[in-house]
């Protein structure tokens, strides 16, 4: 408790990389000198909780940037250790695709600097877009279109088709594809057709802004 208002000056290094261990149940843990995104954080043995990052601002709310200087609530499945990376210095590689899960269970995916994150739902995934630290993946769950923002699934009007590329602009997110009926993409989740009772398919999206 202070007597009263005041600043204080805080001398030392800045930390660009951090390694925490966390315990099984609740960590108290902060960051590093850069904000980073929860999503970025290298977890190779998947113990962190999905959507269990909690910051304080007069009470607890859901968050998924790490800010540096605050603190934040975050649950593990498991004793283990994680890496919040200087993405400045390395930045991070992100690549996607499926492959086989511990369950022997081939599902979407991508890799983050080489560490597997699963996609739910998902049968393959075909494009990925990170922005602002959010990660978009467009791909297939089932027989239809779909696209995940940080591992939550958005699934895509038109039946028996696939979203084959993603791409981002401010809010708006755009995904390229294809469904039984021909070609189209989809805006913010609303269906755009191309063309139509063809076989027709599209694999690419751009956004110009002028």
């Amino acid at each position: 408790m202070f007597q009263e208002a005041g600043t204080a000056t805080i001398v030392g290094t800045p930390i660009n990389e951090l390694t925490i261990n966390l315990n099984a149940g609740w960590n108290f843990i902060s960051g590093i000198a850069e904000t980073v995104s929860i999503y970025s954080v290298i977890d190779p043995d998947s113990i962190i909780t999905p959507g269990t990052l909690y910051g304080f601002d007069i009470t607890y709310n859901p968050d998924s940037m790490l800010v540096p200087g605050k603190g934040y609530w975050l649950r593990a499945y498991q004793d283990g250790e994680i890496t919040i990376p200087d993405i400045e210095e390395n930045g991070i590689i992100y690549i996607v695709g499926d492959s086989y899960n511990s369950e022997g269970i081939q599902t979407a995916c991508y890799w983050m600097d080489g560490v597997r994150v699963e996609l739910p739902g998902g049968d393959w995934a075909t494009d990925i877009v990170v922005s602002n630290g959010n990660v978009y993946v467009s791909g297939t769950s089932g027989a239809n279109a779909c696209y995940w923002i940080n591992q939550t699934r958005y699934d895509l009007p038109g039946n028996g088709g696939e979203g084959e590329a993603i791409a981002v602009d401010g809010a708006d997110v755009y995904v390229a594809g294809w469904y039984n009926n021909g070609s189209c993409y989809w805006k913010n989740g609303e269906r755009i057709n191309l063309t139509t009772n063809a076989e027709s398919q599209a694999f690419a999206i751009g956004i110009r802004d002028n």
